[in-house]
C-alpha cells in the first residue's frame, strides 16, 4: 500500500485482500460491541490512510467518504441485511425461524419486528404499532418504560442500503450512503413489498453541513497524455511569442516553479523543444496561414527590409497585409531568414521572388513597401511591383538630418560639463518640442492594426505648415 502505483490500484489491492478477512463472518459478529468493532474500524483507517498518502490534518471521515469505502459498522449491516432475507426466504422452515431483524448497533437493537406495523420490546416483551414513516412511538417507549437505556449512543448516520454481492470487493462503492441529520437521529424501520426486509431509509435535514473537502485535494493524480500535450505546447508558445530561449527549461527556478503548480508533470528537454514540439507547431501555423491567403486574400501588400544582426549576420524579412472578406486587417509573416549573400539588387530580387512563389502571390501583389535604401527600391523595379517608400522611414531620415543643426549643443549635453549653460538648455528644450509631433507621427504611422496609407498626405502637409510656421518665428 506503500508503492508507487495508482491510488485506484492500491484500492482495489485492499478490497480484494484485505477486506475480505475481517468482513468474513461479520454479519455475526457484527452485532458485538462497539468496542469490538472500533478495533477493525481502526485498523481500516489506518490502511486507508496508508493508501491515499493524506497528511495528518485529513480526518477519517473524509478519507472514507472521499475513497467511497464504508465503515465496519456500515458494512456490518448490510451484510446482516442480506443474511436476514436469505434465512428469511430459506426452504428449511427451522431455519426461516432463527432471523432477526436486530439491526447491528441500531437504537432500536430491543425492538424486533414482528409484522410490517409492529414491533416486539426486547426488555419487556410489549407489542408495539409503528408506521413506515415514523418511529417516534417506538423511542417514547424505550424512554418511559426504560429509562436507564443509554440513548446517547444511538446512531445519528440515516443509510439506504442496496444488497449486492458481499464477496465481491468492487460491488462495495457506491452502494452505501449516508447521510447526518442534525436534528432528528430517528431511525425509521419498513418492509419491502418484495421481500419484506427491513430497510432503513434517509431522514430530511433541516440543516445543510459545509461540504467537506475531498481526499483528492490532497494528493497529485499522474497527468493524462492530452494534458501533458496542452502543457507541451504551452511551453512552446511562451518560448516563441515572448522570446525565451530554449535553456528557461533548464533554469532551476522555472524548473521549481513548474513543480510546484503539477508534481507529477516533467519539462521536455531542450532538444525535445527544438526538434519536436517546434517543428509540429510551425506545420500547424503554417497551413493555417497558407489555408487564409488562399480563401481571403485577393490583393495583398508586402513590406520587406534587411538588417545585420550583432553577430554580423545578414537577415531578410517579408510580412504580406490584406483585408478578409469580415473587413479585417490581417498581417502574417511570412519569412525572416538569413541571406548570406551579397545585398545587390539582383540578389534581394531572387530572395523576394522565391518567398512569393512558396507562398503562391505571383498574381496578387498590389504593392510592396520598404525604406529608401537604392538596393531594395531596385530590387522590387526589378520584380515589377509597385514600389510604396515607408513614411515612418521617410520621417527617421528628416530627424537625423535636423538633429545635426544642433550636434554641438548635444554633445555639450551629454558631456555635462562647464558649457552646460542656460541658453544650451532652452535649445534642448525648444527641440524636444519640435521632434514631439515627428515622434507622434511615427506612431500613428506604425500602427499594425490599421491602414495607415491614406494618412501619408495629410501629415505630411501638417508637418510643412508646422515647420514653416517655426520658421517665420525665428
Amino acid at each position: 500500500m506503500k508503492s508507487n502505483m495508482h491510488i485506484s490500484n492500491r484500492l482495489l489491492l485492499y478490497k480484494s485482500l484485505l477486506q475480505p478477512i475481517w468482513s468474513y463472518g461479520i454479519a455475526l459478529w457484527g452485532t458485538t460491541k462497539p468496542s469490538n468493532t472500533r478495533t477493525i474500524q481502526a485498523f481500516q483507517a489506518i490502511c486507508l490512510r496508508m493508501i491515499a498518502k493524506a497528511p495528518w490534518y485529513v480526518t477519517n471521515v473524509a478519507l472514507q467518504n472521499d475513497l467511497q469505502i464504508p465503515t465496519i459498522k456500515h458494512t456490518a449491516i448490510k451484510y446482516y441485511l442480506r443474511l436476514h432475507s436469505n434465512m428469511e426466504h430459506h426452504s428449511n422452515p427451522l431455519i426461516a425461524q432463527l432471523h432477526t431483524n436486530a439491526l447491528p448497533d441500531n437504537l432500536a437493537r430491543r425492538l424486533k419486528l414482528i409484522e410490517s406495523d409492529k414491533a416486539n420490546c426486547g426488555f419487556c416483551k410489549t407489542v408495539l404499532k409503528f408506521n413506515q414513516s415514523s418511529t417516534t412511538n417506538l423511542l417514547r417507549h424505550i424512554k418511559s418504560k426504560h429509562p436507564t437505556t443509554d440513548l446517547s449512543k444511538r446512531s445519528k448516520l440515516n443509510f439506504d442500503v442496496e444488497e449486492n454481492n458481499p464477496d465481491d470487493p468492487s460491488s462495495n462503492n457506491g452502494n452505501l450512503s449516508a447521510s447526518t441529520s442534525s436534528n432528528s437521529g430517528v431511525v425509521s424501520t419498513s418492509t419491502s413489498n418484495r421481500d419484506r426486509s427491513p430497510l432503513l431509509h434517509r431522514q430530511p435535514s433541516s440543516s445543510i453541513r459545509p461540504q467537506q473537502c475531498q481526499i483528492s485535494n490532497y494528493f497529485s493524480k499522474p497527468v493524462t497524455a492530452s494534458k501533458r500535450q496542452l502543457i507541451d505546447q504551452q511551453v512552446i508558445k511562451i518560448i516563441v511569442k515572448e522570446y525565451y530561449p530554449f535553456s528557461i527549461v533548464e533554469d532551476v527556478e522555472f524548473i521549481k516553479l513548474v513543480n510546484m503548480l503539477n508534481p507529477d508533470y516533467s519539462l521536455p528537454s531542450r532538444k525535445t523543444l527544438s526538434t519536436s514540439l517546434l517543428p509540429v507547431i510551425y506545420n500547424e501555423i503554417y497551413k493555417k496561414v497558407q489555408s487564409d491567403i488562399e480563401v481571403n486574400a485577393q490583393y495583398v501588400a508586402l513590406t520587406t527590409d534587411g538588417w545585420i544582426s550583432l553577430k554580423n549576420e545578414s537577415y531578410t524579412a517579408m510580412t504580406v497585409h490584406f483585408i478578409d472578406q469580415n473587413c479585417e486587417l490581417k498581417s502574417y509573416l511570412l519569412s525572416c531568414a538569413k541571406c548570406p549573400m551579397r545585398h545587390t539588387s539582383e540578389n534581394i530580387k531572387d530572395c523576394l521572388q522565391n518567398i512569393v512563389r512558396q507562398w503562391g502571390l505571383q498574381n496578387k501583389i498590389a504593392a510592396c513597401t520598404t525604406d529608401n535604401a537604392s538596393n531594395i527600391t531596385s530590387a522590387i523595379r526589378l520584380c515589377q511591383w509597385r514600389h510604396v517608400s515607408c513614411f515612418a522611414h521617410s520621417l527617421n531620415l528628416i530627424v537625423q538630418s535636423s538633429l545635426d543643426q544642433i550636434k554641438k549643443t548635444r554633445v555639450k549635453v551629454k558631456s555635462i560639463v562647464e558649457y552646460f549653460k542656460r541658453n544650451n538648455w532652452q535649445i534642448i528644450s525648444k527641440s524636444c518640442d519640435i521632434l514631439k509631433r515627428f515622434e507622434e507621427i511615427t506612431i500613428e504611422m506604425s500602427s499594425e492594426k490599421g491602414v495607415t496609407i491614406s494618412k501619408t498626405i495629410l501629415f505630411t502637409q501638417a508637418l510643412i505648415n508646422f515647420c514653416n510656421k517655426l520658421m517665420t518665428q525665428h
